[in-house]
């Protein structure tokens, strides 16, 4: 489960399903001074992002919504967590 009883925390990876798109991505969170650093073989999420700010401590199966700067929204679901 990990040391955030399932819950997502900085360095977690995270299966996202793209709720708008259809579409899953799989992502690290991290916080912004990684966020920056280059290579890796995932995609990186700041903490401080607006997915990452929604992301931090939400469980499996959880959804939630992230507003993004044009004024759209897009709509993700936890699919799967690892530490």
């Amino acid at each position: 489960e990990g040391s955030a009883g399932g819950r997502v925390e900085l360095g977690s990876v995270v299966v996202l399903a793209n709720e708008t798109t259809k579409k899953d991505m799989k992502v690290q969170v991290v916080s912004a001074a990684e966020a920056t650093v280059t290579g890796g073989s995932l995609p990186r999420v700041s903490e401080d992002s607006p997915v990452g700010k929604e992301l931090m401590g939400r469980k499996k199966g959880e959804t939630f919504v992230v507003n993004l700067d044009n004024g759209k929204q897009m709509k993700y679901k936890v699919k799967s967590i690892e530490y």
